[in-house]
């Protein structure tokens, strides 16, 4: 967005057109020339835009974790796309100084008065009010984004998930050799504890009913849930803790086709109250006892929220293998890991992950979202002060003679800076006001994909203005201070 230095600059430094047209130049054209350099200078921006583009696309491409390339767009969009672009930003950014400036009359331009008035300025007012407002939503976006990215970071899932590697067995022949395997890996004293399940932590549940039996009065009720499959020594691995009731042991023979274990949620939606000792159904199983209620734990992200869950025994089906690992040499304990696997499944190649990189996956898209909004937020700062930048020169030179006879009447560099700055200042302040609204409205709308996520504080908008004030002052601040320190007498006498 060039608009306000465009408009600004122009009735300063194409006066000689205003002379053309005193020689009998037609105001088409003028009109004619003013476009014509505004679609050139486009094409030549869109040109060096593309040279930049092709040279930092890879590391754009690598840091967001993107197949993104230019040779990934069809030829004929890409072609349409440069040469329609610059057509369109040419004629919208010469459009308001080739009408407006070329209807002036020869004998105002060459008394200098040739001002466009206050419609002018409020136009370009307004059009760096306007890139501010995009740029502060921005920066509130990159707030809030990344607090909510910190929340995710630091929130207490419900178990362990460092020093903890995830192995997988596939096949019926490996499946078969869990006992075998988890037996070897043991006898390392880097490896704490083994437990198993079907499902990695990232969702692909099965799902089934729970039937309630009837009381005493009572219809029998039925519950939607999700159903996990774990092997044994499963919640101690992952440090899961229990709210009461206990884990599944091998040495209660019962617990292998009898038992289960509910989390909070589904023990609530049940309705069972002291809910350890309970008898239910899952699905076609026989009627159950539930022996444990284990803490809630985000099983998958938390875009979701936590729904019923329903644990039993199933050896036969522990797909995912969890290790949890002492602090140490980790590249070490995975040497010995696969030699272990090598020599009890010599046929199958070992598949491992960890369990912290395997949930921070889940996120990808967010992180991704994430660096896309810091770099536009970036962008649109620094266009923005481009255009504040050149309104600050403009408005500046506009005044150059009222600052020269302030300072003749015994005003101080302070004072000039105060005037220059203060009406940017305003306009900047009502940019926020404007941009906060709208922050909040798109902001809020993406946590709503969260089932847990932060509150948006009035904190974060006025953190947002102070950095959007700050680097306007910086910017105004050239300027401004230039014209404090000019000689008033040099003022004085400039046209």
């Amino acid at each position: 967005m060039k608009e306000p230095a465009t408009s600004a600059r122009s009735e300063i430094n194409l006066l000689y057109i205003y002379l053309r047209k005193v020689l009998g130049a037609q105001r088409m054209q003028l009109i004619k020339q003013f476009i014509g350099e505004s679609v050139s200078l486009s094409f030549i921006s869109v040109l060096i835009a593309v040279g930049i583009i092709e040279l930092f696309i890879g590391t754009v491409a690598k840091t967001l974790d993107l197949n993104i390339s230019l040779t990934g767009i069809p030829t004929q969009y890409l072609i349409i796309s440069l040469l329609t672009l610059p057509v369109l930003v040419g004629l919208i950014s010469g459009i308001y100084p080739a009408f407006v400036l070329s209807k002036f009359l020869p004998s105002k331009v060459l008394k200098g008065n040739f001002s466009s008035g206050t419609s002018g300025i409020l136009l370009r007012k307004f059009l760096v009010a306007s890139q501010f407002v995009v740029s502060t939503v921005l920066i509130i976006g990159t707030l809030v984004i990344a607090e909510q990215m910190n929340f995710i970071k630091s929130k207490n899932l419900g178990f362990a998930k460092e020093q903890i590697i995830v192995l997988k067995l596939n096949g019926e022949e490996a499946l078969g050799k869990f006992e075998t395997l988890k037996s070897a890996l043991l006898q390392n004293s880097e490896i704490a504890s083994i437990g198993g399940a079907r499902n990695g932590l990232d969702g692909g549940f099965g799902s089934t009913s729970v039937v309630i039996p009837a009381g005493e009065g009572m219809e029998p009720e039925r519950f939607d849930t999700y159903t996990y499959p774990v092997h044994y020594n499963f919640f101690e691995t992952l440090n899961m803790k229990f709210v009461s009731g206990r884990s599944f042991k091998k040495e209660f023979t019962t617990d292998a086709e009898h038992a289960l274990i509910l989390n909070e949620t589904a023990a609530k939606q049940f309705g069972l109250e002291n809910a350890v000792g309970k008898q239910i159904r899952l699905g076609d199983r026989q009627l159950s006892t539930v022996i444990g209620i284990v803490e809630d734990f985000h099983y998958i992200s938390l875009h979701n929220k936590i729904d019923p869950l329903v644990f039993y025994v199933s050896p036969d089906n522990a797909e995912n293998m969890f290790v949890k690992l002492h602090a140490g040499d980790i590249p070490t304990m995975i040497n010995k890991i696969e030699k272990s696997w090598s020599e009890i499944l010599p046929e199958y190649p070992m598949e491992f992950s960890f369990l912290d990189e395997k949930i921070n996956s889940i996120y990808k898209t967010d992180i991704n979202f994430a660096s896309l909004v810091n770099l536009f937020s970036g962008l649109a700062v620094f266009i923005a002060c481009l255009g504040l930048f050149g309104l600050t020169s403009y408005m500046t030179e506009q005044r150059t003679k009222e600052i020269g006879i302030r300072k003749v009447l015994g005003a101080s560099v302070t004072n000039v800076l105060i005037l220059t700055t203060r009406q940017f200042i305003i306009l900047i302040t009502f940019a926020n006001f404007i941009a906060w609204p709208l922050a909040y409205y798109f902001m809020n709308s993406w946590l709503e994909d969260f089932a847990f996520r932060i509150d948006i504080g009035i904190e974060t908008f006025i953190l947002s203005a102070a950095v959007i004030i700050l680097i306007a002052v910086f910017t105004i601040s050239f300027q401004a201070i230039k014209a404090a320190l000019a000689n008033p007498v040099k003022s004085l006498r400039y046209e």
